[in-house]
């Protein structure tokens, strides 16, 4: 009985006149020794919800790695004291991420290549943030085919990911299929 005093179901094999019980364990165990440590799958981390004013790592989930700068490109790199540390703002009900060292914003350049070169939160900065059910978030960015799309809105393109010059970076992508997972990871100012 429960603590309202109704009937509760137990198990057919219940014995309620033993003071011991049947524990089930698995025919094998597994050396842990032998299972490689993967930091993004095994440390995983909430993510905060990306919220004007403050401060976040990207991370991308599949492969631990968060958005930064390395020399002047936007590329996916092992997290460290040294990622870019990207500052949430909002214009017009878009979403921009400005990087507080150079005040210039990240966005998307004639190749569609993430990049992060203006200090301006304009049409090609604009980022639309949307959670999965997983809790993770889908980031997607309006791309203009011509003008005929500007005045019309533009379309949602995900991001995606390429290897460049033995680098991973970042592009607006059409096939939705290959979006990323991100993951922001709050970070003090």
């Amino acid at each position: 009985m429960d603590v309202e005093g109704r009937e509760t179901a137990l198990p057919s094999d219940y014995d309620r006149d033993s003071d011991s019980f049947t524990a089930y364990t698995p025919s094998a165990t597994t050396n842990s020794a032998a299972i490689p440590h993967h930091p993004a799958i095994s440390e995983p981390q909430m993510s905060s919800i990306p919220t004007p004013g403050l401060s976040f790592h990207i991370k991308c989930i599949e492969t631990g790695k968060v958005i930064t700068i390395q020399k002047g490109e936007v590329v996916l790199a092992l997290e460290s004291e040294q990622s870019t540390r990207w500052e949430c703002v909002e214009n017009h009900g878009f979403l921009g991420f400005r990087d507080p060292s150079s005040y210039n914003f990240l966005g998307y350049n004639n190749h569609e290549e993430l990049c992060c070169k203006v200090r301006h939160h304009m049409l090609w900065e604009r980022f639309h943030v949307k959670e999965t059910k997983r809790g993770s978030y889908h980031i997607s960015m309006t791309h203009y085919d011509n003008w005929i799309g500007l005045m019309l809105g533009g379309e949602l393109r995900p991001l995606g990911r390429f290897e460049k010059d033995g680098l991973e970076k970042i592009k607006l992508t059409a096939d939705r299929g290959s979006a990323i997972n991100w993951r922001f990871i709050n970070v003090p100012a």
